[in-house]
């Protein structure tokens, strides 16, 4: 379940591919929100393209790659709010509903199932594909509405046990 009684704020990404999962510009977002907000911070796993530097923001934790059994038990567990924002194209989006079992609120973009996945303002936010203003705003509502990112998380966790589980999709 996610973390959300506490006062920070923990942003995760999780991606093979950085770029075509919308890291940049989550990266742009966040680096626009750690302006207003000093109680965030990103989670970045996945490889980084060469041209990217992280070392200038603040509360940035960047892993090449973790393990599937530390991504369950540690990273999902203390993420408050998931991001994959593919600009262009995207097939099912596993990692959302793996984010949706733990209880998080996810934001996402209007590409391939994931508007499938999310219910826009429901269990998390679906933005314009590529748009950082879109994402930013959408993260920025979650970040001061705390009851707003319980309620989604909450509403995730159900959508997730209602369509999602191993079991659904066996009966599907």
């Amino acid at each position: 379940k996610a973390n959300l009684k506490k006062d920070h704020i923990t942003i995760l990404f999780v991606g093979i591919w950085f770029e075509r999962k919308g890291g940049r510009e989550l990266l742009e977002a966040y680096k626009n929100l750690s302006r207003r907000h000093s109680n965030i911070s990103l989670v970045v796993i996945g490889k980084l393209p060469r041209d990217i530097s992280i070392s200038t923001l603040s509360n940035v934790v960047h892993k090449n790659w973790v393990e599937r059994k530390k991504l369950m038990n540690f990273y999902f567990p203390k993420a408050d709010i998931f991001v994959l924002d593919p600009p262009k194209a995207e097939g099912y989006g596993f990692v959302v509903t793996e984010a949706m079992s733990f209880g998080i609120p996810c934001i996402v973009s209007e590409v391939g199932a994931l508007p499938e996945l999310v219910e826009d303002g429901k269990s998390g936010f679906v933005v314009k594909p590529g748009s950082v203003s879109a994402l930013e705003k959408a993260l920025e509502e979650l970040i001061v509405n705390k009851s707003l990112r319980m309620k989604f998380g909450k509403n995730a966790r159900m959508r997730y046990l209602e369509k999602f589980t191993i079991r659904e999709s066996q009966k599907k």
